[in-house]
Formats: C-alpha cells, sequence, structure tokens
C-alpha cells in the first residue's frame, strides 16, 4: 500500500462513531474499530447484524448515517473513487453476466478497471491457474456449478490487484 495513504500507525481501518440507519431501523449503531494492516479481520453475527451495510460503507457503496470511516487513509465520503481503486469487493449477491465465458467476463470486468492488452490476459491466465478454472475458458458461465461461478467471481476481485478485499460471504457458493 502507499504509505502516504495508511495512518502513521499502520491502519487500514478505522471507523469511530459509525452509524447507519435505513429509516427507523439502525443497521449499524456506534462502531468503533482498527485494522491494521497486514491482518485479517472479518465480522461475526446473524443475519441483520449490519455486516453487509458496514462492508457496504467501507468499500465506499453507501453513505454512513454519522460516524467516521477511512480505508487506507481515505475518507469514505470525500475519496469514494479512490477506495474503489485500491479495494476488491466480493458482494454477498454479485452479478455475473451468464452469457459470457470466464475470460470474456474477466475481460469485461478488466476494462471497467482499466486494465487491457497483455499485462490483463496474463493475469486472467494466472488467477484462472490459481483457482482451478483453467480449460474451460469457452465455455458459458451459465454451464457452471454455483461453487465455479463463485470462483470466476473471485478471480474478478482480485484481477485489478486491489491493496485491501472485502469478502462478504465468500464461501456460501463454493463447491465442497
Amino acid at each position: 500500500m502507499d504509505g502516504k495513504n495508511l495512518a502513521r500507525n499502520g491502519t487500514v481501518i478505522q471507523t469511530q462513531g459509525l452509524n447507519k440507519s435505513f429509516g427507523s431501523i439502525q443497521a449499524v449503531r456506534n462502531l468503533n474499530l482498527e485494522v491494521s494492516s497486514g491482518s485479517r479481520f472479518g465480522f461475526l453475527g446473524p443475519n441483520g447484524a449490519g455486516k453487509t451495510t458496514t462492508v457496504r460503507i467501507l468499500s465506499g457503496l453507501l453513505k454512513q448515517t454519522s460516524g467516521t470511516a477511512t480505508v487506507c487513509g481515505y475518507d469514505v465520503n470525500s475519496a469514494r473513487d479512490d477506495i474503489k481503486g485500491i479495494t476488491g469487493l466480493l458482494p454477498e449477491s454479485p452479478g455475473l453476466y451468464s452469457k459470457l465465458s470466464e475470460v470474456e467476463f474477466l475481460e469485461f470486468i478488466g476494462a471497467l478497471n482499466g486494465k487491457s492488452g497483455e499485462a490483463l490476459n496474463r493475469r486472467i491466465d494466472s488467477l484462472l491457474g490459481m483457482l482451478g478454472l483453467e480449460g474451460r475458458q469457452d465455455d458459458l458461465l451459465e454451464s457452471y456449478s454455483s461453487g465455479m461461478k463463485q470462483k470466476v467471481l473471485v478471480a474478478s476481485t482480485l484481477l485489478h490487484e486491489p491493496k485491501l478485499v472485502f469478502l462478504d460471504e465468500p464461501t456460501s457458493r463454493l463447491d465442497p
């Protein structure tokens, strides 16, 4: 990570008094959190506890009601594009274009992230190999099992080599 964008103490995520309400529903209440660089961190809790809402705030997709949050030193309100550029998000319910092949889908995601050409092709090949998806590059995603689709989505999350990755229910659709 770019050192100028980290807090002096190596904090990659910091929240202070973070709140999010949807009408009368308080989804996140007074969250104070500090996550250090190099660590792994997760939210555990029942449905409706605010885990997904918090991830969406931290990844720049949703504005909080009150409180503050920074990701790699970037404020989640004023630097959303910067945050999106350095993070990868695998959402709980991601979209997948089933009429594309895995390579076509990943090329599309790469283009959305400003990637193209030989460097993108090498990255796609590397991720497909790492995730055990080589050999089906021409098959449409609609023919994949839910676990294989989830692996393609993991590849799309890692495609632009993010500094920080948010995974929301990442194993929910994986094959054993």
